[in-house]
């Protein structure tokens, strides 16, 4: 009878011991191994998905592997390894950043979005861009941060392999636009009115893109005289969809 006898366990000459599920990093990603006897391992990935035989080369971006591993050399060649794993998207955070700017027709801001959580894979280049939610003046105005894209080291597109989540900002500004109204020369016979035919002029400021102003001029009297007054006036001011946009501007 045998007694005081431990037995090891077998160990195999590779074992797969890395976690079958991998976050993207940018680098190529394969599970953890080891190998326990002489001989050189080869490598080879295979995307389940599409069935496609990777090479050597380890997958980078989200998706579905598998990994062949074969030991090369005595005294256990040929001895193979292998296992399916996921890579998975990388969680961030953008946040849109505090604006201010002067009315201009449009929903841009100047400032960039920040990643406040995660971070970019290796290699990675990201542009942002943030957005008003309006384009009219104001306080308390909401920006909301977004994606250009996000580019490697190959200038492939990589915004796939992300799961990012959007986090608005409600500090924005818009202050009105001031332009300078100025009134022109106008001669006229009696008519019994103050209007003039002539038109006020934009001599400072310019209107923002796309905004169309009307505009008119009066005399300060309808009575007959050399060195009258004439006020400019504004009729309209629309934007390129016929809304009043006149609130936008300091006149």
């Amino acid at each position: 009878m045998l007694s005081n006898v431990s037995f090891a366990a077998a160990i195999n000459p590779i074992d797969i011991t890395g976690s079958l599920t991998l976050v993207y990093t940018g680098y190529g990603l394969s599970p953890s191994y080891s190998v326990n006897s002489a001989g050189t391992p080869s490598f080879i990935y295979t995307d389940i998905n599409t069935g496609t035989i990777l090479g050597s080369t380890a997958p980078k971006n989200i998706g579905k592997y598998n990994v062949k591993i074969t030991l090369n050399g005595p005294p256990n060649d040929g001895y193979v390894a292998q296992a399916d794993y996921t890579i998975i998207k990388s969680v961030i955070e953008l946040t849109a950043s505090t604006n201010t700017k002067v009315y201009d027709g449009t929903l841009s801001a100047t400032a960039t979005p920040t990643i406040t959580s995660g971070s970019l894979g290796f290699g990675d280049i990201a542009i942002f861009i943030e957005t008003y939610d309006t384009k009219n003046q104001g306080t308390g105005k909401t920006l909301t941060p977004g994606v250009v894209s996000i580019l490697d080291a190959t200038s492939a597109s990589v915004v796939g392999n992300y799961s990012i989540t959007y986090v608005t900002n409600t500090s924005g500004v818009i202050t009105k636009l001031p332009i300078t109204l100025t009134a022109s020369t106008n001669t006229k016979s009696y008519d019994g009115g103050v209007s003039a035919a002539a038109l006020p002029t934009i001599t400072s400021g310019s209107l923002a893109s796309g905004d169309v102003g009307t505009y008119s001029e009066t005399y300060d009297t309808k009575n007959q005289g050399t060195g009258k007054t004439l006020t400019p006036g504004v009729v309209s001011i629309l934007d390129a969809t016929s809304a009043s946009v006149v609130g936008n501007y300091s006149i």
